[in-house]
């Protein structure tokens, strides 16, 4: 079963020259073990056999041939995290090295101003989890998630906050299970000649920093 289906985060970098969008695609599922996989210190279990069973805390990369994606276990819970799709303007180039593991592995683009490169970006996904339980009586109110931050308590099954907290650029989704979604911006870099600029009065993603280039 898979929670919230797949989370589209979208980063825009603009530049003088082109214009690159990068959707990163992350993923929930939610799993069982038996109790001798248990045992046997297995805490999830995919419903994908390339997956399979995995341990608290373990992680898998590209775990199919030609595939660059991340699985993580935790206390149950596997989050599968993609590259996403890139979509790319005349002037640029798509490239991508299948043999690293994630996210060295997801494409990236390369922008051209003859006779040099002017510019190389990856972008990658920043997602955290956090189990979270409610009360019998928060239940009662229709609450399914807790966060232990107070700036964002108590929410509700499928209910998404952005920017709660100032100067920031984060959205947090809560689950039906009490698992709580968040996800950032990631980091962003660009070499000297240009900048950084974000503008924390928007919603999440327009909210993530962009780099220009001049």
């Amino acid at each position: 079963m898979f929670l919230d289906e797949t989370i589209m985060l979208k980063y825009a970098l603009a530049f003088s020259f082109c214009v690159i969008t990068v959707y990163c695609g992350v993923a929930l599922e939610m799993t069982t073990v038996t109790d001798k996989e248990r045992a046997e210190g297995y805490a999830c279990k995919s419903a994908d056999p390339n997956v399979g069973l995995m341990k608290n805390g373990e992680v898998k990369n590209n775990i199919t041939l030609d595939s660059c994606m991340r699985a993580t276990c935790k206390a149950g819970t596997i989050q599968l995290v993609s590259c996403g799709s890139v979509f790319r303007t005349e002037g640029c180039d798509l490239v991508r090295n299948i043999s690293l593991p994630y996210p060295l592995c997801c494409p990236r683009i390369v922008c051209y101003q003859p006779p040099k490169v002017v510019y190389l970006v990856g972008v990658f996904c920043a997602v955290a989890l956090e189990i979270t339980t409610v009360t019998d009586a928060e239940k009662a109110e229709g609450y399914a998630c807790k966060s232990s931050d107070d700036a964002l308590g108590l929410m509700k099954s499928g209910e998404v906050r952005k920017n709660y907290l100032p100067n920031s650029c984060v959205r947090s989704i809560c689950g039906s299970d009490g698992t709580i979604s968040y996800a950032s911006c990631g980091v962003v870099a660009g070499p000297p000649e240009c900048k950084i600029v974000k503008d924390y009065t928007k919603p999440y993603p327009e909210c993530c920093p962009q780099v220009v280039c001049e």
